[in-house]
């Protein structure tokens, strides 16, 4: 069995919540063992990294940026297949993010062992919304992340509803101490902070299956190279 990590990092991570989910990974089954929806600051994660001890990380965050300004290549390569879609990529630059927070995350990552895209002991830059198109053949991205708070609940709930389906074919087990996450009577009560930690949750538990997706080498898009910033997207599902 091995252990994989999803990292929904906030990109001010020492100031806001990011949320982690724990898989492992065994004879092509995924299984959500445990979630933090609420973790802020570098050093609580790779604490929990270390004390998790996973074969990879898929981090839905901007691990080698190096434009000082616009757009990486990885994203405007990315916005060429996904945009019509509406799951393009907002820029990455220095200028926005002069602190670095997450490079240097990635960087401390590197210090222990997690390469980019390797084949042992992995760390992957992976975006939500363009895999959940692949996994699930949608026509457009799936608004769970933004707009009023009603149309929030229902993308939250659109979500678990499609991981629920992966649930009933066996591709994916919950434990049972994490199966609140994707019960849709509990979303529909969700609002403010709530609903925002519930939406990092799930960002965090697609990023774990983004994770499976590379260590069970599915079939993917990479965007962009590791020297200048990539994007990592899976065209085939679990």
């Amino acid at each position: 069995m091995t252990r994989l990590v999803g990292a929904d990092l906030a990109w001010r991570l020492e100031k806001n919540n990011s949320a982690l989910a724990l898989m492992d990974a065994s004879h092509g089954v995924l299984t959500l063992c445990e979630v933090i929806p609420t973790i802020i600051g570098s050093f609580d994660v790779l604490a929990k990294i270390d004390e998790w001890q996973p074969a990879g990380l898929a981090i839905d965050a901007p691990l080698v940026v190096k434009n000082q300004t616009g757009m990486r290549k990885c994203e405007r390569e990315l916005n060429r297949v996904y945009r019509a879609k509406y799951a393009g990529c907002h820029p990455s630059n220095l200028n926005l993010y002069p602190r670095q927070e997450i490079g240097h995350f990635s960087y401390l990552l590197r210090q222990q062992g997690f390469e980019h895209l390797a084949e042992e002991r992995w760390q992957i830059e992976c975006y939500p919304h363009p895999t959940l198109i692949e996994w699930f053949q949608l026509e457009r991205r799936l608004a769970y992340k933004r707009g009023t708070v009603d149309h929030r609940r229902a993308g939250q709930i659109a979500l678990v509803e499609l991981l629920n389906e992966w649930v009933s074919g066996g591709k994916f087990v919950v434990a049972k101490s994490v199966e609140y996450l994707f019960e849709s009577k509990r979303i529909e009560c969700l609002k403010g902070k709530s609903l925002k930690i519930n939406e990092d949750a799930l960002d965090a538990i697609i990023c774990g299956l983004v994770a499976g997706c590379y260590h069970f080498r599915r079939m993917h898009y990479c965007f962009g190279n590791v020297d200048d910033g990539y994007i990592w997207v899976p065209k085939e599902s679990l």
